[in-house]
Order: structure tokens, then sequence, then C-alpha cells
């Protein structure tokens, strides 16, 4: 079994902007996600047998070759959910109807591939998606963080053209990912 996700990639300008506001946190308490890590995630798929790795990545091809490309906007670093018992500090986008749409259409999508083999279906998925980058996760959760601290931002759009299929290996150093497919929008419109 392989733990498969389908995630946005990120674009230096964002790598930047996310390690310029990591060098101004004085946080001792968190693991900080290695910025190769770093990327908007649209659907964890979970364990995935390897027999059927092939189909589903032709099939999620013909899937995103039909979708528009769109951007989102960033809003802001935050602690999710609060800043008294964090579980993660994200970089977060602004709510985006198309990206809460494509999460909902591919959510529909694998769910209509896994009936078609057969397959014991257990993605899940929020009613509603906001699309983030999580930059960290607290080592303890024993007191309340300290306010964030980030200079004015630059704002600017995520352009939202492909997505990638990926593999994540749960190591005790953490989490490693290997890309396994690349997936290209119609950037037609």
């Amino acid at each position: 079994m392989r733990r498969l996700f389908i995630s946005i990639p990120i674009n230096l300008h964002y790598t930047k902007l996310c390690n310029e506001f990591i060098q101004q946190q004085q946080l001792d308490k968190i693991r900080w996600i290695k910025p190769e890590n770093w990327h908007v995630t649209l659907i964890f798929i979970g364990d995935f047998h390897q027999k059927y790795l092939t189909d589903l990545a032709n099939h999620l091809t013909d899937f995103f070759s039909n979708i528009c490309s769109f951007s989102i906007d960033f809003e802001k670093f935050i602690y999710q959910p609060e800043p008294k018992n964090p579980r993660m500090i994200w970089a977060k986008f602004k709510q985006s109807y198309q990206f809460d749409n494509l999460v909902q259409e591919t959510f529909a999508y694998l769910k209509e591939w896994y009936e078609q083999h057969h397959l014991e279906f257990n993605i899940h998925i929020r009613n509603t998606n906001i699309p983030h980058i999580t930059l960290a996760r607290p080592k303890q959760n024993d007191q309340p963080f300290p306010k964030l601290k980030y200079s004015k931002v630059n704002p600017s759009v995520l352009e939202v053209k492909d997505c990638h299929l990926f593999e994540s290996k749960l190591l005790p150093k953490g989490a490693e990912y290997h890309l396994l497919h690349t997936f290209s929008f119609d950037s037609s419109n």
C-alpha cells in the first residue's frame, strides 16, 4: 500500500515569502516543515494499492486536463486552529470558490473511480476547504504560543495550473514526499 495525496505546487515567490516569515519567528517548540515539502493540499487519498496506481494516474490525467487554471490570493500567516492550542502554522490563502469547487469535483471523481473498481472509498473532505500551506507543527502544546511576527506581505496570487500526485512516507524524522505524477490543467481560458 502507498499513502497518497494530491496537491498544488507553490512557486518561488511563495517559497521565498514563507522562508522570510520563518526567519522572523522566535518559536522554540515548533517543528518546521522542510521547504521541499511545502504544498497546498487538494485532497488526501490515504492508503492506496500499488496495482491500481497507473490506472488512477491515467484517469486523473484526463480529469485534470478539463479543469481550467485559476489563481488563489494569499491572506495571512496564522496558527491553526487557534493560538492557545495550535496544531499547525499556516500560510493561509483567501477562501476561493474555484479551489473549493476543485476539491469537491476531485472528490466526486475519485468516488466514482473507486466505485467502478469495486474499492472501498475512505476519502473525506470538509464542506468548505481553505487553501493553505502547512509550515509547522508544534512539538508540544503545554502553553500558549506568542503572536506570530512578520513584515507586511507583498500580496501575490498563486497560479493554479497543475497539481501533483505524491506518495507520503512516514519516517521517524518526519514525512518524506515522493512525486509520482504531474497533472496539467486546461490553460486556454
